[in-house]
């Protein structure tokens, strides 16, 4: 779990720009986020993304990788405009805000508590996805934010899982969310991945699925899907994967699935071509 000048800090940022209105209010991070840089080069790339950081206490820490001074999460989260910010561990050794198991039903009193819910690398490490994403759309408020940033190819033994974006755009469409943002993410080495920016490319499932076996651009894929939850909260169900949706034509709604994010801006979002 980590943030870096190069992918999660730049993302979001342009959230918190394109939409100020849901970026905002109660944040409860997915195990505690390690960040990749000092309070100057947050303030640097606020700058260039337009985004005005609040005043807030800085504080810091030392990376457990990098061993290099930084910001810690509370004053990243903070000065991005949020007013609480929780995180939820299984291990009281992070000093999470929140104890608890993602494999494990959470209680009823988390449920529509955070109108945002982040994670920036937590979920591919959770043996039972199923119950992690069913507790995600129980915490988030109606009409607020699920923010994922999850690894998706090229991760052998990081986690449990490597994080299709189909299973994503998959759950959250058949549970009634707006897909905000829909990216891959794709890294040449993991030795520049903290340090370099990605190509970052808009997930049309069409073009990803001519890509599913064997096609796949080399490097180090990561997925970014941003979804709204309905303002009627309902009970998760299971989605069909969405290829097969599409080929019997099961469900008018698997038309949804694409993002709406726009070519071009801050983030040089482009398409990929199958070969």
């Amino acid at each position: 779990m980590g943030i870096a000048s190069s992918q999660g800090l730049p993302h979001l940022l342009f959230l918190a720009k394109k939409y100020p209105e849901q970026v905002s209010g109660r944040i409860l991070q997915l195990g505690r986020q390690d960040a990749y840089f000092d309070f100057d080069a947050l303030r640097s790339h606020a700058d260039r993304f337009g985004v005005e950081l609040k005043d807030t206490p800085v504080r810091t820490v030392e990376n457990p990788w990098t061993k290099q001074t930084v910001i810690d999460d509370q004053t990243l989260f903070s000065a991005l405009g949020f007013e609480k910010v929780d995180s939820l561990d299984f291990v009281a050794d992070e000093s999470p805000s929140i104890v608890h198991d993602l494999n494990d039903d959470v209680p009823t009193s988390f449920h529509g508590r955070w109108d945002v819910v982040y994670d920036g690398g937590t979920l591919e490490h959770v043996f039972d996805v199923a119950t992690a994403l069913r507790n995600i759309h129980v915490m988030t408020k109606p009409g607020g934010l699920v923010i994922h940033e999850s690894p998706t190819n090229n991760f052998v033994d990081h986690g449990f899982w490597q994080i299709n974006p189909t299973v994503l755009l998959d759950f959250y469409s058949a549970n009634g969310y707006e897909i905000l943002e829909a990216w891959v993410c794709l890294f040449p080495s993991a030795d520049t991945m903290h340090r370099e920016s990605p190509r970052r490319f808009i997930y049309d499932s069409a073009q990803f699925e001519a890509l599913s076996v064997g096609r796949f651009p080399h490097g180090l894929a990561c997925v970014v899907v941003v979804a709204k939850k309905p303002l009627e909260h309902k009970a998760a169900v299971k989605p069909t994967q969405g290829f097969y949706q599409r080929h019997w034509r099961l469900d008018e709604r698997s038309d949804r699935r694409g993002a709406v994010s726009a070519l071009g801006g801050m983030l040089e979002l482009k398409s990929i071509s199958a070969p």
